[in-house]
């Protein structure tokens, strides 16, 4: 029989490891950048602990013969969501807009959850949901989000560019993912290492990207990458009336 425990905590060693790395290198950056870093090192952190739970088998819900666990989707919630916005957000979107794309990202995660405990009809629609919110994230990204990131700079535009397709590809990979998971096509073994191994990617992986861009950041001075403004306009107007 698969124990999880040795997966979950190697995980928790790799995301700890990642948190003081990140902290301490958070520390040589603006206090400016530094805002928006610590939502990376936050989220690392809630990794760190979500994993030591899972490893000591704290809040498991069992219903039927299925499980979750509830760390590990707090976890989740927090992180596909949050980062989903932050993605959306380095086009400089209004933040109507980076709420939508982190509730779209948050109702596909709760309705595959809710699918893990259904059967039937419900089971089925929940992956629909999962499935048609991937499309309309993409649709977002590829349209009102995109047209913000053309009135950026060039160097802003390209980081959105980047992390969008990061995100949606790791994103997209965990719903295909899912769906073997839903339709038992892995064993416990290679879904808990799977699963922990995507998770570790989407978390330490996104958070080193912004990391290691973090002077494109410091150099916007539209306020576009940290989300300064309440509007959709793009920086490039934002700059211009700066400068008169």
């Amino acid at each position: 029989m698969f124990e999880p425990t040795p997966v979950y905590a190697a995980s928790g060693v790799v995301y700890a490891i990642a948190f003081v790395v990140f902290l301490s290198w958070s520390r040589r950056l603006s206090p400016r950048v530094r805002r928006m870093c610590h939502v990376l090192i936050a989220l690392v952190g809630i990794a760190a602990f979500a994993s030591v739970l899972n490893a000591a088998g704290v809040g498991v819900i069992t219903y039927g013969a299925e499980s979750e666990n509830l760390p590990d989707l707090i976890d989740d919630l927090l992180a596909y969501s949050l980062l989903c916005g932050l993605a959306g957000a380095l086009a400089g979107a209004s933040r109507q807009l980076v709420a939508t794309l982190v509730a779209v990202v948050f109702l596909m995660r709760a309705s595959f959850a809710a699918a893990t405990f259904a059967d039937g009809i419900v089971a089925i629609g929940g992956v629909l949901v999962v499935i048609v919110g991937y499309a309309v994230v993409v649709f977002l990204f590829a349209g009102r989000v995109w047209e913000n990131a053309e009135q950026v700079s060039d160097r802003q535009r390209l980081l959105h560019w980047k992390a969008r397709n990061l995100f949606l590809f790791l994103f997209g990979m965990l719903i295909v993912f899912g769906v073997a998971v839903f339709v038992d096509l892995l064993d416990p073994f290679v879904t808990g290492v799977v699963k922990n191994y995507i998770d570790v990617l989407f978390r330490v992986g996104f958070a080193g990207f912004l990391f290691a861009n973090a002077s494109v950041i410091e150099d916007d001075t539209s306020g576009a990458l940290l989300a300064e403004r309440a509007g959709g306009e793009g920086g490039a107007e934002t700059t211009s009336n700066a400068a008169t």
